[in-house]
């Protein structure tokens, strides 16, 4: 894995946090409570570089649905997830390692609702829950701020004229495009630590999953904030909010 787009934490996010984890996930589809994690990555910094990388196939229970498009789309196939998946309770196991300290860890991953949701029922399957002070930071929350629609992983990769790197439908290529993504914005504007917590939600259509303890939810237009980067110019999400049409 050719790895030479970021080396370590930003100063301003190093103040409050001492571990960041940038992640992804692939799934076998949309909902966290009934599909499942098929792949799992994610590089954790601290002050002075990486830390530690992890990539695993996760293997599935006989009962989930892994529909064909979604494995023709990632290329991780049924015979590739009974071959070289892992259980899914070592990985998570793994992943909570990760998570420990020393100190408050940040993760970072593009559209965090999605990602978090997962992993958060893939921990509590297995009794682990994410660490106390732990933050985030979603990439797309902050690339809708920026700039106009799409707002795709592989949209920020030419905004940000990122020759070298692929955005494939493979998690852990994925993690190493969103770190030069991520090292991108940090050069772009020195003011991600404003973003921390904050989760955008396109107002026409519903929130994935529920809404997760720790996060706040704002209203979001899909091409971008112009009167100022949220939450100043907007209204807070809740689901019953989005019920009522009040966006």
């Amino acid at each position: 894995m050719q790895f030479n787009q970021f080396d370590s934490i930003p100063p301003n996010l190093s103040k409050s946090y001492t571990q960041m984890v940038i992640l992804d996930t692939e799934t076998t589809g949309l909902n966290p409570k009934t599909d499942r994690i098929t792949e799992l990555a994610a590089i954790k910094f601290d002050k002075s570089g990486i830390k530690s990388v992890m990539d695993e196939y996760i293997s599935l229970p006989n009962d989930i649905c892994y529909p064909q498009n979604i494995q023709e789309m990632t290329g991780i196939t049924h015979e590739i997830l009974e071959k070289e998946g892992l259980p899914e309770e070592e990985v998570a196991w793994m992943f909570a390692m990760m998570l420990k300290g020393p100190g408050r860890v940040l993760l970072v991953t593009h559209n965090a609702q999605f990602d978090l949701c997962f992993i958060q029922e893939m921990l509590h399957r297995h009794n682990y829950v994410f660490p106390n002070g732990w933050g985030v930071i979603d990439t797309l929350t902050v690339f809708r701020d920026r700039k106009p629609h799409p707002h795709r992983l592989s949209d920020a990769i030419s905004y940000y004229d990122l020759d070298g790197v692929k955005n494939s439908h493979r998690a852990i290529d994925d993690v190493v495009a969103l770190c030069a993504v991520f090292d991108a914005m940090c050069q772009e504007q020195n003011d991600l630590d404003e973003y921390i917590n904050l989760i955008g939600v396109y107002v026409k259509y519903e929130l994935i999953g529920c809404e997760i303890p720790g996060l706040h939810y704002w209203g979001q237009e899909i091409n971008g904030n112009p009167d100022g980067k949220l939450p100043n110019k907007v209204k807070k999400y809740t689901q019953d909010a989005y019920k009522k049409n009040r966006f």
